[in-house]
């Protein structure tokens, strides 16, 4: 099943990067597929997931979950498109008037898990980031760093078929990534397609996955070799060992 498929979907970026406001980006990703997105600040990184996230209007051809995404798609339709997403912000917002471990738990408790199951789980989650001692704490009484971590389990807690996460903070969480990376694995293995951005391809080695990075007027040396390399997004990211870059 094709997940993602974008054709010549146009992106806003700063003008350092392109010339003229935007570029254009063609991807194909499978189900279970797993891929970074390196580029600097302005490449149009965020613009791509809130594109994936159905969170703004955009140009080009865009299927989402093997269906038609365009301007007379309903709001029905897309309101549960986005049930099936998952979308990491890397400044992510919670209630503040509801506990770490509430804010963690409220994505099953909408969806009518049980109490009983949704507070076994969320204990779980935390226990096995090694952040259960912040949940009876408010959000906003803890670091940035913090707040994220916090928020990607609220994200990973109800294991969507797409996972997109503004992956930037991982450089500073060496410990946290080892584990985020053991889940994110789990999940592609279990079909989820999964979509990560940063500005540091240095975390990208692990988990195997594919690596693409969004085209820059300056390309550097190791830029201009990976051109050579042909895209081939259309496999599970099981078999991907390669570094082809968007189009």
């Amino acid at each position: 099943m094709t997940m993602i498929n974008l054709h010549d979907l146009s992106l806003p970026v700063a003008p350092h990067h392109h010339v003229g406001t935007e570029q254009r980006v063609s991807l194909t990703l499978q189900r279970g597929a797993l891929c970074w997105i390196v580029g600097s600040s302005g490449s149009g990184k965020t613009a791509l997931l809130e594109t994936l996230a159905l969170q703004r209007p955009f140009k080009g051809v865009f299927r989402l979950f093997d269906q038609d995404i365009t301007p007379r798609t309903s709001s029905r339709t897309l309101t549960s498109l986005r049930q099936r997403i998952g979308f990491l912000e890397e400044n992510p917002l919670f209630c503040d008037t509801l506990t770490v471990c509430e804010n963690i738990a409220l994505p099953l408790e909408i969806n009518g898990v049980k109490r009983s199951e949704y507070l076994r789980e969320t204990s779980t989650i935390l226990s096995w980031f090694q952040l259960d001692l912040y949940a009876d704490r408010l959000p906003a009484s803890l670091p940035l760093l913090v707040r994220w971590q916090l928020a990607c389990t609220r994200t990973l807690i109800r294991r969507p078929p797409l996972l997109l996460i503004e992956a930037s903070p991982l450089i500073s969480l060496p410990d946290f990534r080892v584990r985020l990376f053991s889940v994110l694995n789990d999940l592609a293995q279990s079909g989820s397609t999964i979509l990560l951005t940063t500005n540091d391809d240095s975390i990208c080695s692990d988990p195997p996955a594919s690596i693409l990075h969004l085209p820059s007027n300056t390309p550097s040396k190791r830029d201009s070799e990976r051109d050579t390399l042909s895209p081939n997004l259309s496999a599970p990211y099981s078999d991907q060992r390669r570094e082809p870059r968007l189009s």
